[in-house]
């Protein structure tokens, strides 16, 4: 996961459940989407994708935006992949187990082939495991990040990366091994990160076979295991001539584009309320500083891609939590707090034109109290993250985008141990919940695990979420095999097809 406008190791967001859907299930339902247009004219074999592709890359451990990672998803399968609703299906694996969550065998299909026709094996994730950690990329913290045995101690150079837990049992059987228990270890193996590569082949959908100035050409891959359910067999990234009306697929299309409709991303906008501070310290202050805001209001007459939201976690994650308060001068003044000795609070944000302009709005919205005083700190990037590490901030502007489609992703934040836990937040309660969720397979009880630790992070008003993170695109009216409401953002052209009349 990464924090907002901080640069960190993970870029795309993977899913959550993990529930084989076959392909030609996903072709015969219609997604939910908003283009009503009868079909248009458009060629079904050829996928026209735009993008500008400023730092082009083939090597999914160097990838660093969007646009080039939905190219490389079209080249590579790893282990596991995404379904069009963002949920995660087999893949390379077609089934894995565990007996305690911490050793995992998945076995690979043996109809999986690079684009040569050799076999793909268990050999080649191991070898592009090490890899992604030997050339220490911004990607390589991931393997860390979901626990794979020894990866952290490799990153810093302790451990070779022989020693990292990964091991080919046999050609078509893998095992991972992990530091500790995760019974959802599956959903979080769809990172393009963890992709197998080897010496130019592909095992995807798609194999390149031109590349110039103006596009990039991809063909279908005739030995990919299942290639009888890819419709266009022609992909044209194309890196020019981006406003043309014979596109069919474009993220973060031209503004003069009226067609252009949103796809949620696994991103959070909010603010953080330093319990550790002296001034608010009280659960009552915090409390009273946050019933006193509207999402919406904070976002109004701004230029964001997003919609307003007071939960921290994605609306696809389906959670809800109110806190029933008294009014916020009553709990002001249950604190202590004055006429004569009002609240002074600080709201840092790092200096965007954007974040400026929110947090402006949220200081008139405080400023309706008499009891509160309010002072705006914009600060360099660098001089933001440091008072964030630092903990010397009273309110700071916060943020968070998830690397897979699951609670787990945002309130892992909220342990103890967690690395990113900027707050210093400790609540043994919820400790032990969080390690609980880990390893309980019924989802119920899992979900009413992760209700208790929201419950209880809004109790402590320790978070001020703002709004969701909303991604523009561009999709011909014509195309469908997809799902709108997919957060994953990654939406594979081998699922796509044209509607023809």
């Amino acid at each position: 996961m990464k924090p907002l406008s901080k640069s960190k190791f993970a870029i795309i967001i993977c899913c959550c459940l993990f529930f084989a859907i076959a392909c030609d299930q996903q072709k015969q339902n219609i997604p939910t989407t908003s283009n009503t247009s009868s079909a248009v004219s458009g060629s079904t074999t050829t996928l026209v994708r735009a993008g500008s592709f400023a730092q082009l890359t083939f090597d999914p451990h160097q990838v660093n935006d969007l646009q080039n990672t939905a190219l490389l998803y079209d080249l590579y399968e790893g282990l596991v992949s995404y379904d069009i609703h963002g949920n995660i299906m087999p893949a390379v694996a077609q089934s894995w187990e565990s007996k305690d969550h911490k050793n995992w065998i998945f076995h690979l299909r043996q109809e999986a082939k690079w684009s040569d026709g050799s076999e793909v094996t268990a050999e080649d994730f191991v070898h592009s495991w090490q890899n992604l950690l030997t050339n220490k990329t911004a990607l390589s913290p991931y393997l860390g990040f979901i626990a794979i045995q020894n990866a952290r101690e490799i990153l810093q150079n302790r451990l070779p990366a022989t020693a990292l837990g990964i091991k080919a049992i046999d050609p078509h059987t893998l095992e991972i091994q992990l530091d500790k228990a995760n019974a959802h270890l599956p959903m979080m193996l769809a990172h393009i990160a963890l992709v197998p590569v080897k010496n130019g082949k592909y095992n995807g959908g798609y194999h390149l076979t031109k590349i110039d100035e103006q596009k990039i050409l991809l063909m279908a891959n005739p030995y990919y295991w299942n290639k009888i359910h890819v419709s266009f067999q022609q992909v044209e990234y194309w890196r020019t001539n981006l406003s043309s009306i014979s596109i069919d697929w474009q993220f973060l299309p031209p503004k003069s584009n009226t067609k252009i409709q949103q796809v949620p991303k696994l991103c959070s906008y909010y603010y953080e309320l330093n319990p550790h501070h002296p001034t608010l310290q009280n659960p009552l202050i915090r409390q009273a500083l946050i019933s006193l805001i509207s999402s919406q209001s904070a976002i109004n007459n701004v230029a964001i891609n997003g919609k307003a939201s007071v939960n921290l976690l994605p609306q696809s994650m389906r959670f809800n939590s109110y806190l029933n308060l008294a009014p916020a001068e009553q709990l002001l003044m249950q604190a202590k707090i004055t006429n004569q000795q009002p609240l002074h609070i600080t709201l840092t944000y790092d200096d965007t034109t954007i974040n400026q302009q929110i947090a402006q709005n949220l200081s008139r919205q405080f400023s309706q109290s008499d009891l509160i005083r309010v002072s705006l700190q914009a600060k360099t990037q660098q001089e933001w993250a440091t008072q964030h590490t630092q903990q010397e901030f009273q309110l700071i502007r916060s943020g968070w985008c998830a690397d897979y489609n699951d609670p787990s992703a945002f309130l892992n934040n909220f342990h103890s141990k967690s690395p990113d836990n900027l707050l210093h937040y400790h609540n043994p309660q919820v400790d032990q919940w969080l390690e609980q969720a880990m390893i309980e397979i019924n989802p119920e009880l899992r979900q009413q695990l992760y209700q208790k630790i929201i419950d209880t992070l809004v109790q402590e008003a320790i978070v001020l979420p703002l709004f969701q993170y909303y991604l523009p695109v561009y999709i011909a009216p014509n195309l469908a095999g997809y799902d709108l409401n997919n957060p994953t953002q990654i939406f594979y052209s081998k699922d796509l097809y044209r509607l023809v009349k």
